[in-house]
């Protein structure tokens, strides 16, 4: 890829760049790039920190951008907004979670990584990176496991028990042997016992259950964002059940019988899915029950990463648009009695997002130079761009133009 960052060597705007981006003074605004010569320069920049957040205002452009950035470097990674709105309809079964999961392992385990996202992305509250990094499962061949405590285990992570795997997210337990299906892996694993100590690890194909690679550590990842162990399960019924009891008297007070009916319903849901089935459908809309410090995906990265920011005006509009979207639609939910009070705070708002961006250093890139009002701009860079003609797929005339 040395020969695509030839054209950016030398440029006096591009080595400005460079030198001032790690002072970590306001943001660099670099106006005038089209949109893949927006990715370009970014990816020439990916040599200054170890990590790399792509900010775009929606999740079409994101899209764009990651697609984009991976004729660059195969290995980053898109990170998608969960629908907030609507977080219990999930259309895509876990793939929407098997993505994430996958930006979390690489935040975890690589040294270097570059992450795509929308800022809707950024808005919803998570649980903090170090229970999840405290949760993982680590395996290690020839070491000793208790089988009844890996099977709760993998029940606090979110996993499914089956009778035989074919989904990620799903694990089956027979005799001594252990197959599970982690949401950050592409096959199944299968872990083979001898007794109660580990005799080999090894991953295989789901359909002809051949064996494909055998290794000697495994770790696996949680299969839901929200982990609920039987203490975590507790704690959050009796916060729920507090604000159930103020909200149902404060329906009864107001004669508001069919909203008492609506939350009564939907609290029985939740004890009966948390109590019986040690899990609970649309868990991310109760995060703030289970966990009183939240983070969002910024806290994740650390404070020596290079923060991206693709036409900042619109991503101030698109912000304060789903914040408004999602308060007003919450506040009216809660009082039609569909959900419990703290359900309503799921999201952060662009000020708070702002405070945790301005921790790293800051690029943004705009096609018309505009003012910036959010962050102190300490540099303004114009970079002078030219399309290059159609060659109709003509490879000889690309060439014979090339070595002219």
């Amino acid at each position: 890829m040395e020969a695509f960052l030839q054209p950016l060597q030398g440029l006096a705007e591009f080595e400005e760049i460079k030198k001032r981006c790690g002072a970590n003074r306001g943001i660099l605004n670099v106006s005038g790039c089209m949109e893949s010569q927006k990715v370009h320069l970014m990816y020439g920049l990916s040599g200054l920190f170890p990590c790399h957040l792509i900010l775009a205002d929606d999740e079409r452009n994101a899209k764009e951008i990651y697609e984009d950035y991976r004729f660059y470097d195969k290995n980053v990674y898109f990170y998608p907004a969960k629908d907030l709105l609507f977080f219990q309809a999930d259309i895509h079964g876990n793939l929407l979670i098997r993505q994430r999961m996958r930006v979390i392992r690489a935040l975890l385990e690589q040294e270097e990584v570059t992450v795509v996202t929308s800022i809707d992305g950024c808005m919803d509250f998570l649980m903090p990176l170090e229970k999840i990094k405290s949760s993982l499962l680590h395996f290690k061949s020839d070491s000793v496991i208790d089988l009844d405590q890996l099977k709760a285990d993998l029940v606090d992570l979110g996993y499914e028990r089956v009778g035989q795997v074919e989904l990620p997210g799903q694990f089956s337990v027979r005799g001594g042997i252990v197959d599970i299906y982690c949401l950050t892996e592409e096959n199944p694993w299968r872990i083979e016992l001898w007794g109660d100590e580990i005799d080999s690890i090894r991953s295989f194909d789901k359909e002809s259950q051949r064996s494909i690679e055998e290794v000697e550590t495994l770790t696996i990842y949680p299969a839901s964002e929200i982990i609920l162990n039987q203490p975590r399960i507790d704690h959050g019924l009796r916060q729920m059940e507090e604000d159930y009891e103020k909200l149902i008297q404060k329906f009864k007070k107001e004669k508001k019988t069919d909203q008492q009916l609506r939350l009564k319903k939907e609290m029985n849901r939740v004890r009966e899915e948390l109590r019986e089935l040690h899990m609970l459908i649309g868990v991310e809309g109760y995060l703030p029950y289970f966990y009183d410090n939240t983070e969002c995906i910024l806290d994740y990265f650390p404070k020596e990463s290079l923060i991206y920011f693709d036409e900042p005006k619109h991503i101030r509009e698109r912000a304060d648009a789903f914040y408004l979207e999602y308060s007003e639609s919450m506040k009216s939910r809660l009082e039609g009695g569909y959900l419990l009070p703290k359900q309503a705070h799921t999201v952060t708002d662009y000020e708070s997002i702002l405070y945790q961006i301005e921790k790293h250093p800051i690029i943004s890139y705009s096609v018309i130079s505009t003012e910036i009002n959010d962050f102190v701009v300490s540099k303004t860079l114009f970079m002078e761009t030219k399309s290059i003609q159609s060659y109709n797929n003509s490879f000889e005339e690309l060439v014979k133009d090339l070595t002219k």
